[in-house]
């Protein structure tokens, strides 16, 4: 039991009827990284890889028919999820009256490993002479070729006219001074021990796209070279480049598609404001004139009466000149639109209500563009001259439409006090703006500093107005 416990190789004992662990010697536990309880809670299934599993179930079959000692290499999974491969060798025990098998383990994992990279070496080296139209060669660690195939060969002799022999650079000066430059850096990255992979286009009888990878070579641990590998995937880029295009020309069609969704969303929503307008102009403006004619005539009859209601006829002169003011900017035509007149009345009403001075430059358009854009236009310097007549302080306001280089130009500027344009704003009012101009593919841009005033630019195109 001492030899069993202080073994300087990883030892189990398990129940070979339930393939539970029965006992773990101090090795196993610390190379394989459970605690004793944990083992004692697992099965020998639990250490090994699922895909594994039918193969132990087979060999298990085969110990009841050939019960010797038996010896193989297998996958082991430690706790910490790393895998070993290890060399096992088995043979039954009497141990309290169940039928139990004691395990002895040797880890070669880095054995495996070094004979795999042996094996991939001369692999590597098979795969370089065979016939095939990738481009192959390996480089060593002076940068001279060791050996290529004849796809390399002969994209050599189009670059400078001539092939290179083993032993000779592999990046002679008729390349270039750029092409040796860069692929000095490619070699020099891969002998450093790294593993990667370029795309290279060169234009030669016609353009070519190449996957290049770059693959150390090892002995041991010591790089003594670099496997490279060139792929022809001009085909697939063009594959791949008309993908693109139809997938940039479908996510065009989807923002199209979104932006008429929101103009339909704004058009009945200027119905409705329209409609809401009318209702309080025509109904209750109505119905509050209706009011204030009773009053006057039942004060006519009543000299102490008519004192009492002159504050309450005051207050409904103001409820209705405030329901005119608060119509005005709601009703607005919906066909037939005359951009002039309905944005000059505007900059009328600014300075009818204030000191600022304001100034229209308008292009005749009026046959160029539709009912819902001038709606828009309009909509968009509402919100600007509400935006400067509450802060901006201004003494001047200037708006200019026309059209120039096939695109709708409306620009709004004032000489107020301007804004830092980077500082966080509240409210959705440039945000309303936005979506009004990008539902036809325009731009709004703003330029503003502190004491500069302020200037907002927008930019349709003509052709979306098509």
């Amino acid at each position: 039991r001492n030899i069993f416990a202080n073994s300087p190789l990883p030892k189990w004992i398990y129940d070979f009827e339930t393939l539970r662990f029965l006992e773990v010697n101090k090795m196993a536990i610390q190379h394989y990284g459970y605690t004793e309880e944990e083992f004692l809670g697992m099965t020998i299934k639990d250490i090994r890889p699922r895909e594994d599993h039918e193969k132990l179930s087979d060999d298990l079959l085969k110990i009841e028919q050939e019960p010797d000692i038996r010896n193989g290499d297998w996958r082991h999974i430690k706790k910490n999820g790393e895998e070993i491969i290890v060399k096992i060798s088995a043979h039954f025990i009497p141990y309290n009256g169940i039928k139990a098998r004691i395990v002895v383990v040797i880890d070669i994992t880095d054995r495996v490993k070094a004979e795999q990279s042996k094996q991939f070496a001369s692999d590597n080296l098979s795969a370089l002479i065979n016939n095939t139209r990738d481009m192959m060669w390996s480089v060593d660690k002076n940068l001279k070729l060791i050996t290529s195939n004849d796809s390399f060969n002969r994209m050599v002799e189009r670059l400078i006219g001539r092939s290179i022999q083993p032993g000779e650079t592999v990046l002679p000066l008729a390349l270039g001074n750029e092409w040796v430059k860069r692929y000095s850096g490619f070699y020099t990255k891969a002998l450093g021990g790294e593993a990667f992979t370029i795309l290279e286009y060169i234009d030669i009888d016609g353009p070519l796209w190449s996957d290049i990878s770059f693959y150390p070579i090892r002995q041991g641990n010591t790089v003594v070279g670099t496997a490279c590998f060139s792929r022809d995937i001009t085909d697939s880029k063009k594959a791949q480049d008309k993908i693109n295009s139809i997938e940039k020309r479908m996510l065009s069609l989807k923002i199209q598609a979104q932006k008429k969704v929101t103009r339909a969303i704004i058009k009945g929503q200027e119905h409705e404001r329209n409609h809401i307008g009318r209702e309080l102009h025509d109904n209750v403006n109505q119905l509050l004139a209706s009011a204030k004619l009773y009053l006057g005539i039942a004060a006519n009859k009543n000299p102490r009466l008519k004192r009492l209601i002159e504050y309450p006829v005051e207050l409904i002169n103001n409820c209705v000149d405030e329901i005119r003011s608060l119509t005005h900017g709601y009703v607005t035509p919906l066909k037939n639109i005359d951009l002039r007149e309905t944005v000059q009345s505007l900059l009328d009403k600014v300075e009818n209500g204030s000191s600022i001075k304001t100034k229209l430059d308008y292009d005749h358009m009026d046959t160029t563009i539709g009912d819902e854009l001038k709606l828009n236009l309009y909509r968009v310097i509402q919100e600007q001259l509400n935006n400067i007549v509450k802060h901006a302080h201004a003494k001047s306001i200037i708006v200019s439409i026309c059209i120039s280089n096939n695109e709708i130009c409306l620009s709004i500027s004032d000489d107020g006090v301007g804004f830092n344009i980077d500082a966080r704003r509240n409210g959705i009012g440039v945000s309303n703006m936005i979506n009004r101009v990008e539902m036809f593919n325009g731009d709004l841009r703003i330029d503003s500093a502190p004491g500069a005033g302020c200037r907002v630019h927008v930019n349709i195109p003509v052709e979306a107005l098509k």
